[in-house]
């Protein structure tokens, strides 16, 4: 009998990348990295053209080429290593959104609208929709209840809203509004098959409140804005089979047209079975340009500060509770591109940093706020910035790192609080992602969390949860085999003064906002 392969395809902020897991053993057996082509558009569009303040788009062109190379190269490794692929399931950073034509043509890509930036796809950290996030939010529309009663810039709504009013021309010839994964997977397949992940975080779907926002609650915040609703589909279960991969496709990367294609995921919701969780009392802690946090209930219930609440966000059954902090690798690359500015290269600024950890005792003495994108949880204001105090000459790059590092960590204690809060206790905490994979970023957290941190073997949690969710379309389920490295508070009392410090000034924060 041949070996049998699931490939997980995470697409991320400045990159994607493929995992072969091979189904009988859930060993990780090969993986690689395709960078895109424009990277991240924040500042000029791929004529030249600049881009306003908080902008961030990206070019669709580089998802499917990215999806060709990938592919590929999953043919090409699993026939080398004797097997065959059985399935592909595929996570992406959410929310980025794109408006196409009724054949998934994005309009980016025809000639009328190539140099017009609402065309292109807004990734998740496009925050120049915060003016209609805070309309929706301040008229608190009853679709926003598990919610937290906030809708945010990052999410479907408020960007179709802005496009609505800022490009007609573009909403008009939009025939779909869709979330990337959801596109991907319609390149694929050849039809489209919208995921209940994207739709329940990102794009306030609930099964028990009759679906998407009704078309009346839409227009009472702005007349016509029902036409977003016209533009979705109704999603499919997460792990269900979207259909198989299309003749083009098979044809093209050389593979079987006879392989099963699983509906997207949320790239942090598919962490959680790819951290092998598959039920409660976990937090599961994705550390990459931003962190996630999930828990797991089997119930829904009101929970203050958590950022959605999602029946089959991530394991079928289950409700998801999601809280977040818009930058942590973001806000760390910003400190390396700024020392590198000098002309050191950054891999290797990283990994001096990163060394240095080992010799240098926290807390630092120097405070940060880690709001470089906003705060995400528990204040949901993307207006928000970050801040560094404590500077003086002596003030090292090392600690400078190592206070961002440390109210990175702050961050997500309180976010563990709220879960606690609403969920129950939280018996584990499994970090993955990049950062997971640094024993001194690790180290720092079980101390400022006071608790076991059990940091995943994979720094691919999304890619693997993507290949579960593929394998499960496929009929099959991966055995939970997952290795971990686990990190126990050792200095945890030092840092209890400033997480307080943290704590109060995000309710400083949350009180100027109220008042």
């Amino acid at each position: 009998m041949s070996r049998r392969f699931s490939v997980g395809l995470d697409f991320g902020t400045d990159s994607a990348r493929a995992l072969l897991v091979e189904v009988d053993t859930a060993a990780e057996v090969d993986s690689t990295v395709h960078r895109y082509q424009h990277g991240v558009l924040e500042h000029t569009m791929p004529s030249g053209d600049p881009l306003p303040p908080r902008w961030a788009l990206q070019h669709p062109q580089d998802y499917l080429d990215a999806l060709a190379d990938l592919l590929a190269w999953s043919a090409c490794q699993s026939a080398r290593l004797g097997g065959e692929v059985l399935a592909i399931g595929v996570s992406f950073t959410s929310c980025t959104v794109l408006p196409t034509t009724t054949t998934g043509t994005p309009l980016a890509m025809l000639p009328r609208f190539e140099n017009n930036p609402h065309a292109y796809a807004k990734l998740w950290k496009h925050h120049a929709a915060e003016p209609y996030a805070r309309r929706i939010t301040r008229d608190r529309p009853s679709f926003l209840e598990r919610y937290d009663w906030h809708t945010s810039s990052e999410w479907s709504l408020a960007k179709a809203w802005q496009t609505m009013v800022e490009a007609p021309e573009v909403w008009a010839a939009a025939d779909r509004w869709i979330d990337a994964g959801d596109w991907l997977v319609w390149q694929l397949v050849g039809h489209e098959r919208r995921s209940a992940s994207q739709a329940g975080y990102k794009n306030h779907w609930q099964p028990s409140g009759g679906g998407y926002p009704s078309h009346a609650a839409l227009d009472a915040l702005h007349p016509g804005l029902s036409g977003w609703w016209d533009k979705l589909d109704g999603p499919y279960p997460l792990a269900s089979r979207a259909g198989t991969l299309t003749g083009t496709w098979a044809r093209r990367v050389e593979l079987s047209d006879k392989i099963p294609v699983a509906v997207a995921a949320v790239d942090s919701a598919a962490a959680v079975p790819g951290t092998d969780v598959r039920g409660e009392g976990v937090l599961v802690v994705v550390l990459g340009t931003s962190t996630c946090h999930l828990s797991l209930s089997r119930h829904a219930h009101p929970a203050p500060g958590v950022e959605s609440v999602v029946a089959g966000g991530a394991v079928p059954g289950f409700y998801d509770y999601s809280t977040g902090q818009s930058a942590t690798g973001d806000m760390l690359g910003w400190l390396v591109r700024t020392l590198a500015w000098a002309g050191a290269r950054e891999d290797a600024l990283f990994d001096r940093l990163n060394r240095g950890l080992t010799s240098l005792p926290g807390p630092t003495g120097v405070s940060v706020l880690d709001w470089w994108n906003g705060c995400r949880t528990p204040l949901a204001d993307a207006t928000l910035t970050g801040r560094i105090e404590g500077l003086k000459t002596t003030t090292s790059p090392l600690q400078i790192y190592a206070a961002m590092l440390e109210s990175a960590a702050y961050g997500t204690r309180l976010a563990l609080e709220l879960h606690e809060r609403v969920n129950g206790t939280i018996t584990e905490i499994r970090a993955t992602g990049g950062l997971a994979q640094q024993p001194a970023i690790m180290q720092r957290y079980a101390d400022v969390l006071g608790r076991q941190v059990r940091a995943s073997t994979t720094r691919h949690g999304s890619a693997r949860g993507a290949a579960c969710y593929g394998a499960v379309a496929a009929g099959v389920e991966l055995p939970q085999t997952l290795r971990f490295n686990d990190y126990e508070p050792e200095d945890a009392e030092r840092y209890q003064p400033a997480y307080q410090r943290y704590r109060d000034s995000t309710e400083m924060a949350q009180q100027s906002s109220e008042d």
